[in-house]
């Protein structure tokens, strides 16, 4: 017999200093244009903001290496600022979210292939308090 289980992601005890990836945020290539494939995750995000007012968090965009370093710190600031938005628009307090663009400067693999390069560009947010 089939059945289908749910499992609720927000039961995961949130923690100051946790860093937090959003796999499945995608942005069009040198735009911060999100992309409406990361629309799901978004809102499970933005679910659990609304949910626990008191949460704060540090959204941080990271890009590649591909461009100048004033270029990409700029790209990683809008596409922080894009999530930060979209949040709003769900019904998110703005009072619970900063943003920081890091440009190129952290990233988490090779930037000689495009897989690795892939992986630079990313949103991830660290929780600020509880």
């Amino acid at each position: 017999q089939f059945q289908i289980v749910r499992y609720d992601l927000t039961l995961v005890p949130l923690e100051v200093g946790q860093r937090v990836l959003l796999n499945n945020l995608f942005f069009d290539y040198n735009k911060s244009i999100i992309q409406p494939e990361s629309y799901s995750e978004l809102r499970r995000m933005a679910d659990v903001l609304r949910r626990n007012q008191t949460v704060r968090i540090m959204i941080n965009g990271h890009t590649d290496d591909v461009g100048s370093d004033d270029y990409n710190l700029q790209l990683s600031k809008d596409r922080a600022q894009a999530v930060l938005e979209y949040f709003v628009n769900q019904g998110v307090q703005s009072s619970q979210i900063e943003t920081q663009g890091l440009g190129k400067t952290q990233p988490v693999a090779p930037n000689d292939s495009n897989e690795g390069r892939q992986k630079n560009r990313r949103v991830e947010f660290i929780i600020l308090a509880i």
